[in-house]
Formats: structure tokens, C-alpha cells, sequence
């Protein structure tokens, strides 16, 4: 009775942790699309103040170009892509160790 309520209590608090682990790595993956995301606009905002300082001094126009603010926009999904992919990645390792580990405890 004692070695099942053993097995039990460590299955418990390994789907708790593997529960807790996912959910973190899913907090961050989407914390850093959204910091990427801030960066993008932040970037698109200089980029708009730097070309009305250029009018205040010399240049004709305030506008931000078309093709500045799709590299702008091309990154932004380089690195959303990147990070998403990478996620998808580690996440699916994480979950073949936890597989791994959980056979190990039942054949145990």
C-alpha cells in the first residue's frame, strides 16, 4: 500500500511539473512574440521621427517609405517565425524526455 501511494505521489508531481514546465515555456514564447512585436512598431516609429527631423533640416518628406516598413514587417515575421519554430522544437524534446522518464518509472 505504502509503494503505491509512493508511485502515485511521484506521478502526481510529475505531471505537476510537466504541467508547470509547458505552461512557463508557453508564457515566454509568448512574451518574447510580443516584445518582438513592440520592437517592430517601436522601429517603425523612429523611422517616421527621424525622416520628420530630416524635413526640419533638409529632406522633402515625413512619410515613412513603403519598402522600409516591409523589411521592418519581413523581420518582425523572421523573428516570430524563428521563435515559434525553435518553441515547437524544444517543446517536442521536452515532451519525448517526460515520455522517456515516465516509461522509465513504470517499467521501475
Amino acid at each position: 500500500m505504502t509503494a503505491l501511494f509512493r508511485t502515485e505521489r511521484v506521478s502526481l508531481v510529475f505531471y505537476l511539473v510537466l504541467m508547470y514546465v509547458l505552461t512557463s515555456f508557453c508564457w515566454w514564447t509568448y512574451l518574447h512574440i510580443q516584445n518582438i512585436e513592440k520592437i517592430s512598431d517601436l522601429e517603425i516609429e523612429r523611422v517616421v521621427i527621424q525622416n520628420k527631423l530630416d524635413k526640419v533640416t533638409h529632406s522633402s518628406t515625413t512619410a515613412i517609405s513603403p519598402a522600409t516598413k516591409i523589411d521592418i514587417l519581413e523581420k518582425y515575421q523572421r523573428q516570430r517565425t524563428m521563435i515559434i519554430g525553435e518553441s515547437t522544437v524544444f517543446i517536442l524534446l521536452i515532451l519525448f524526455f517526460f515520455y522517456k522518464i515516465h516509461l522509465f518509472y513504470r517499467k521501475k
